[in-house]
């Protein structure tokens, strides 16, 4: 329904004209989305390497983690920074060498800013830049949608490296909860020790009952069977194993304060994993959506390029009618974090 109504505003060219920003501002709330998201997960692991007396294993994480949310911020600033582009020369009717060398200016400022920043700049950043200086000398007949589609391979790996990052970003947090974790080898020693007793009063009952089975078929099997002397050896087994029990359950008894204290120091810890693993979690889905929303953008200048004639700025006008094409999820769920 929603390409319909677009097809209807080409060729009747009567729908309201509020410029393309819908694109333009999904992208900026993907980065600012992302960037608040990247400052809170260092945030709160400096909170908890603060309280932790800043051991060494979780603050080196800690920098790769500051370095790998650097590497999220230049990616999605990337993103934002081409999509703000076009979202400009889309509305200025701008195409051919002077949109090409505008989309340069842009990009290479928003890398620019990044220079001697903690992280290096991508690679995909870098290969993406390359591209768009590669077509300024063949660009000057080209429409933007077709100057879209020269760098979209460059752009869409860009926009990949930013769904790649969570990877990485989830053995760093996985590794400082490990860390945490190897704090109190004492909780853990009393935990393996619970652990092994506890082993030892499982299935006592079956235990009891194939012994006294065992006994039997050999006592019977030596012929003639003392059940005098089997009964005797029988009741002196379950004393023993009786005694036995008793004297774990009262080191169990003695153990079980420290095991709740593991219980609670682990359970916190995995509160803690699960919510910094969390704020990372929708990153992948964000970038597709930033593809799909790409897609979308370029295919429709591509066909109201087609009508040119019926705009006074050539595509520089989108139906209200399609803004809901071009926000999808990416607006909403970026702001989410």
């Amino acid at each position: 329904m929603a390409k319909l109504h677009l097809w209807i505003c080409l060729l009747l060219a009567a729908c309201a004209a509020p410029d393309i920003s819908a694109f333009k501002q999904s992208s900026i709330a993907l980065t600012t989305g992302l960037n608040e998201n990247q400052a809170t997960l260092v945030s709160e692991g400096e909170k908890i390497s603060a309280k932790l007396g800043n051991p060494s294993g979780f603050t080196n994480k800690l920098k790769r983690l500051k370095k790998q949310g650097a590497q999220v911020q230049i990616l999605s600033s990337t993103l934002a920074s081409y999509a703000n582009s076009v979202a400009r020369l889309a509305r200025a009717g701008t195409d051919g060498e002077e949109a090409v060398n505008e989309l340069v200016g842009d990009i290479s400022t928003t890398v620019q800013s990044f220079t001697g920043a903690a992280a290096d700049i991508p690679a995909s950043v870098s290969d993406f830049t390359a591209a768009l200086g590669r077509i300024q000398q063949i660009s000057k007949n080209k429409q933007l949608y077709e100057i879209m589609q020269s760098v979209e391979e460059h752009i869409y790996a860009v926009a990949d490296a930013l769904a790649d990052e969570p990877k990485g970003e989830i053995g760093i947090i996985q590794g400082m909860a490990r860390n945490w974790s190897a704090l109190r080898p004492d909780l853990t020693a009393y935990h393996q020790s619970a652990i092994l007793l506890k082993k030892k009063t499982q299935n006592q009952a079956t235990l009891k009952a194939t012994n006294l089975q065992t006994r039997i078929a050999n006592c019977q099997a030596a012929a003639p069977c003392d059940y005098e002397q089997l009964l005797k050896d029988h009741r002196t087994e379950i004393a023993a194993m009786d005694e036995a029990q008793s004297h774990i359950q009262i080191l169990l008894n003695e153990i079980d304060p420290y095991e709740q204290a593991y219980a609670s120091f682990e359970n916190k810890i995995e509160l803690w994993e699960g919510d910094m693993l969390a704020k990372i979690g929708g990153i992948p889905e964000l970038a597709t959506a930033w593809k799909n929303d790409h897609k979308m953008v370029m295919n429709y200048l591509k066909d109201c390029t087609k009508f040119g004639g019926t705009f006074k700025k050539k595509c520089g006008a989108f139906s209200a009618g399609n803004l809901e094409l071009f926000g999808s999820l990416l607006g909403k769920a970026a702001l989410g974090f």
